[in-house]
């Protein structure tokens, strides 16, 4: 009930969502231009200051609060979703929808990497808009040499690709868990925010898992569902990859395993694997048994997504473990061909 606690609790959630290598010069060597221009805290500190003038101005307009009330509890709300410490101080699910957007972007959108936050990232939301501008202007003058820069540093291809592919993947996991949660019968608004949240690691979602509410009353599998979006975006999802590619290598169920050539094979007796298997009782019209090329493309795929990543995570031994395979997939595939 203190606005003062309320300010000092908004400025330490502030803090929390700067890269800590940042804060350590600041702090620790008194290099406050570093931080000052530092990109990716500009952008931090920008869309914190646009995402709570919206709210502030969307509470203004269309609930009691006054001009003060309703800047404080944006500024509050806003900051502890995006830097996905989970705070809240009053009941922001009875704020218009167009509030509950907005602070789904902050859940989206998280903090500076390097801080203890959730979400994909400001480096890599502001590395991705660049990488599509960058690309629109290429195809507008293809004749001309341009590259996404950070920092006042050009960024390699292959980091602005493994970026890419990051958020391609994050989305990927929401939408997927977003459909596995539904099937459970939650509600759509409870699906979305919780998943997001989960993923983000920010806690309050929206609706019955919002920020005076929690998520006991889901059902069993919505939360197993909720439980595994959590590590996921904890770990930033590359450690659970790994052991899935691990286990195509040594060998799972159904005979699904890597053969000698790098491919995958994968099936035995009546056992149907892929879309196109076609089973009639105890006759296979059309046995694809072995290794399908479709299976093995996604295979060579995956291992190239594999390869950025741990390039990004500078893992280079594993970078260049996942490049080899990836390489002797490839003279399978045209030999098997």
């Amino acid at each position: 009930n203190s606005h003062s606690v309320e300010y000092v609790i908004t400025f330490f959630m502030f803090l929390s969502g700067i890269n800590y290598g940042l804060l350590f010069f600041v702090i620790f060597r008194g290099k406050v231009h570093k931080l000052i221009e530092d990109t990716q805290f500009k952008w931090y500190l920008m869309f914190l200051l646009i995402f709570t003038f919206i709210v502030g101005l969307s509470l203004f307009i269309s609930t009691p609060y006054n001009g003060s009330s309703a800047l404080r509890n944006a500024l509050f709300h806003v900051t502890a979703i995006i830097t996905t410490t989970g705070f809240t101080s009053t009941d922001y699910t009875q704020w218009p929808p167009f509030i509950w957007m907005t602070l789904g972007l902050c859940m989206y959108f998280g903090a500076c990497a390097g801080s203890t936050t959730g979400g994909i990232k400001v480096d890599r939301v502001l590395i991705s808009f660049k990488a599509i501008v960058n690309e629109i202007h290429r195809r507008l003058h293809p004749s001309a040499i341009s590259q996404v820069k950070l920092s006042g540093q050009h960024l390699p291809d292959s980091t602005v690709n493994s970026v890419m592919m990051y958020i391609v993947v994050y989305i990927i996991v929401i939408f997927i868990s977003i459909i596995g949660v539904l099937l459970t019968g939650s509600s759509v608004p409870e699906a979305v925010s919780g998943v997001i949240a989960s993923v983000g690691s920010v806690g309050p979602g929206l609706a019955e898992v919002g920020s005076m509410d929690n998520y006991s009353a889901q059902p069993m599998m919505a939360k197993f569902i909720y439980t595994f979006d959590m590590f996921l975006g904890r770990v930033e999802i590359f450690p659970v990859l790994r052991p899935i590619i691990e286990a195509y290598k040594n060998g799972t169920d159904f005979h699904i395993k890597m053969d000698t050539d790098g491919l995958i094979s994968a099936g035995a007796d009546l056992e149907q694997l892929t879309w196109m298997d076609v089973r009639v009782g105890d006759h296979l019209p059309t046995p694809r048994h072995g290794k399908p090329v479709e299976i093995n493309a996604y295979w060579y795929s995956g291992l190239r997504v594999m390869e950025e990543f741990a390039k990004k995570l500078g893992k280079d031994a594993q970078a260049k473990s996942y490049a080899d395979l990836a390489e002797k997939v490839s003279r399978g595939m045209t030999e098997n061909a």
